[in-house]
């Protein structure tokens, strides 16, 4: 059963299967320019919205019939591809709008005699991705 989704990085949990992720933040924060004045407090001017963020870990173990290798290269491959697409998580667009993964931190926990991991980490850093005046 699918819980989610990013591109072709599917979440889910399907009998010998499993790809799910923890420690799920999302990160909303706004713009502001500082004017700093003599003798008196600094203000703050509102700019705009800055870019959501969403940070998650996956674990990727090869006895839950995940592949470690293949998933890593898959999520280090969208982010140097800079793929804009939609985040789903339990059927639910998150924040409405195009994310990107900007950070794809990979690490082997532990491998098999030939060195491929059969336990590894990814964290995961999406932000929002705007279209360009071009774009719209």
């Amino acid at each position: 059963m699918a819980i989610g989704c990013f591109a072709d990085l599917v979440f889910e949990v399907d009998g010998d299967y499993v790809l799910t992720f923890d420690q799920f933040k999302h990160d909303v924060k706004s713009r502001y320019a500082r004017h700093e004045l003599i003798n008196q407090e600094p203000v703050l001017e509102w700019l705009g919205a800055d870019t959501q963020k969403i940070t998650m870990t996956i674990t990727l173990t090869a006895t839950l019939g995940v592949n470690p290798a293949y998933e890593m290269q898959k999520a280090q491959n969208l982010c140097l591809s800079g793929e804009a697409d939609w985040l789903i998580v339990a059927n639910t667009v998150i924040g409405g709008r195009l994310w990107v993964i900007t950070d794809a931190s990979c690490k082997s926990i532990s491998t098999d005699k030939n060195g491929n991991p059969i336990v590894a980490q990814m964290d995961l850093t999406f932000e929002t991705y705007n279209l360009s005046v071009e774009e719209s």
